[in-house]
């Protein structure tokens, strides 16, 4: 409740910041057009540094936008105040509105400026956190890379409690910046759903798979001995380049490699899910 009113004044005051701002180019405007002729060169002049305030600001150079609507203002009541003690010219009453105006549209600006960074700044935590709070990667349906850190260091202190074995296997395309090349992204999306549901396929219920990557890249966590492990790697090699696992992708004849490697874990071994997913990724980097 509390965020959403704070999003609200802010949006309040950006509203009055614009309007403020435009209200004063508006009036600006009527005092070129309908003033006497005598005076367009100065109110032109005046319009000029009008918008070469807005312009700083916009530029989001503030402090050059602040000394030069001083400089305006003053030089245009020091002429004034000349014309009036020297020549004896009267000061029209629009000269008056003049100051107001330079200040309305440094203030209204960066009134609004100010307000939309903020509204910004709410946006980029409440995304944060909902990214935070999210552990579903929405394309695969999988549960994503940051939820198989969190299960891996659980698991790792179960496993050395109850001496439990299990180990980290990862799944990538021998060549995806090749596939990205050739096919489209709607094509590329579809090859990586088509590796979640063959890999969902071979595995045990028991086993937890992740996507880790927009790669297509897969990490499973599963429940075997060293052994085990190499007959899961070989039986998902075997569904994953069987004939016309990919062919519906194009209709046509596919081909689409993998690398496969996995490690088991230890009591030796760092209680650290990203050390371990780099120990298995540096086994990957042998699977030629």
């Amino acid at each position: 409740m509390k965020k959403s009113t704070s999003a609200t004044k802010i949006l309040f005051l950006q509203d009055v910041g614009i309007l403020c701002f435009m209200c004063c180019v508006f009036i600006a405007c009527l005092i070129v057009i309908f003033e006497s002729d005598s005076l367009m060169y100065q109110n032109l002049i005046m319009l000029a540094g009008l918008f070469l305030t807005g312009m700083l600001v916009v530029l989001h150079t503030q402090t050059a936008a602040t000394v030069v609507t001083a400089f305006e203002i003053l030089s245009f009541s020091a002429y004034k105040l000349y014309q009036y003690a020297a020549q004896d010219v009267s000061i029209e009453k629009t000269a008056y509105l003049w100051p107001f105006l330079l200040l309305g549209v440094l203030g209204g600006l960066n009134l609004f400026i100010w307000s939309y960074a903020s509204l910004e700044s709410v946006n980029h935590i409440l995304n944060r956190q909902v990214e935070d709070l999210t552990v579903v990667d929405t394309l695969t349906g999988l549960q994503n890379l940051k939820s198989m850190y969190w299960n891996l260091e659980r698991i790792m202190a179960l496993s050395i409690r109850h001496d439990t074995d299990f180990g980290l296997m990862i799944i990538r395309l021998r060549y995806p910046e090749e596939l990205h090349k050739v096919l489209t992204r709607r094509e590329y999306e579809e090859i990586c759903q088509r590796i979640a549901v063959i890999t969902e396929n071979v595995l045990r219920i028991e086993d937890s798979i992740y996507s880790m990557d927009k790669d297509g890249a897969v990490g499973v966590i599963y429940y075997a001995n060293e052994e085990g492990a190499g007959i899961v790697k070989k039986r998902l090699l075997d569904a994953l380049g069987q004939k016309g696992a990919f062919d519906q992708i194009r209709g046509e004849n596919l081909r689409v490699e993998f690398r496969i490697a996995y490690k088991q874990y230890s009591s030796d071994l760092k209680k650290d899910a990203i050390h371990f997913k780099q120990l298995v990724e540096g086994e990957l980097a042998y699977e030629v």
